[in-house]
């Protein structure tokens, strides 16, 4: 009792802690919504997405899953290539992380066209 007592107290300052910061200090504290915030969803969609297909994929046989994969890669790939980024900085990220995706379908199709691989290798044969 002598421990839980104090823990307690301490997890609800914790959990609170954000409350009482936004009832002082109001919305001045918080971001605004912009042209980021849809890239953000747009973000989390398609990690949710990706947690589906794992979900989902785990009973497909691994040429679907690999299929399914290097879609979604195409995809956000082609999306994220498609718009525009504000600084130079995000503009060089950009273009790694669409490389990047870009190369994963490419070695997706590769895999799919030489029928084997799964997911996490896609050139196995």
């Amino acid at each position: 009792m002598l421990t839980g007592a104090p823990a307690l107290f301490a997890l609800g300052l914790g959990i609170g802690a954000p409350l009482i910061a936004l009832a002082v200090f109001g919305v001045g504290i918080l971001p605004r919504s912009g042209p980021w915030m849809r890239e953000v969803r747009v973000f989390f969609g398609v990690l949710l997405t990706g947690v589906g297909l794992w979900l989902a994929l785990r009973l497909a046989p691994p040429l679907l899953a690999l299929v399914a994969w290097g879609t979604l890669a195409l995809i956000y790939g082609a999306y994220l290539a498609t718009r525009a980024t504000p600084s130079r900085a995000t503009t060089m990220i950009k273009r790694i992380i669409v490389a990047m995706l870009f190369g994963y379908a490419a070695l997706a199709v590769a895999g799919v066209s030489i029928g084997g691989g799964r997911s996490t290798a896609p050139l196995a044969v």
